[in-house]
């Protein structure tokens, strides 16, 4: 029951706030501005896990990239959590 607490608190604090003390990130998920442009990034990058392929590795470079929020899907057997994994090592080690 601590996410369902966790959650009320949290719409709870976001329905009492004013919009122009919204963040970046709460302003796109509720569709009231767009998400930033994601710029292609030539930087080369040090991958933690070497088996990913370059699909995955797009996908990452896309996260990274992106300011507010990033969705990353596919179907089953894709290992996205094996992607949030690496983006997570990225941001640490960066």
């Amino acid at each position: 029951m601590l996410r369902g607490n966790r959650m009320n608190q949290t719409m709870g604090r976001l329905l009492k706030m004013k919009e122009g003390e919204y963040s970046g990130f709460v302003r796109v998920i509720f569709g009231l501005t767009s998400p930033s442009p994601v710029q292609d990034e030539k930087e080369e990058m040090e991958w933690v896990d070497q088996s990913l392929n370059e699909s995955q590795k797009d996908a990452i470079k896309f996260a990274l990239a992106s300011r507010e929020v990033a969705l990353i899907h596919g179907p089953p057997g894709v290992s996205i959590q094996l992607l949030a994994v690496q983006k997570s090592a990225l941001l640490v080690w960066s």
